[in-house]
């Protein structure tokens, strides 16, 4: 009589959990070695296959966790991912409300009346060096004035 004995691979079956929440995460991928991915399905379960030597838990929004297959607890938890901000100070000058009948005044007073015909100085059009230096003085004159 002849006997024979079949091997037989058993899968093994787990539960990723949230450790903050206690909730199963769906859409884990399970990396395995030597190869191949599993994906966690809407209750965080997912099956190993019998020739798997460790396998490597990855997702967006989780800390990547390694293990061993015969390491491998029923139930996974994974740490969710935290992110640290420095510390943001936001600074605003208070709006002034009215406005100053003086200035106004000096305003109005030092401004030449437009003419309502166009002119045009094609000459100083020309002298890009010079008008770049008036610009400047008249910039550090009025940075000047206000201390």
């Amino acid at each position: 009589m002849l006997i024979c004995c079949a091997e037989c691979h058993a899968q093994k079956a787990s539960v990723v959990f949230d450790i903050d929440t206690y909730r199963p995460v769906k859409g884990v991928a399970v990396y395995l070695n030597p190869k191949g991915t599993v994906m966690t399905d809407e209750h965080g379960r997912f099956t190993l296959p019998p020739n798997c030597h460790s396998m490597t838990f990855s997702h967006v929004y989780y800390e990547s966790r390694v293990m061993k297959a015969e390491n491998l607890p029923d139930t996974v938890f994974l740490i969710p991912k935290t992110t640290h901000l420095d510390a943001v100070i936001v600074t605003a000058k208070a709006p002034k409300i009215g406005f100053n009948i003086k200035q106004g005044i000096q305003k109005n007073a030092t401004q030449v009346p437009q003419s309502s015909g166009m002119s045009f100085d094609i000459v100083n059009l020309f002298r890009f060096k010079e008008n770049r230096h008036s610009r400047n003085r008249e910039k550090l004159k009025k940075i000047l004035d206000k201390y």
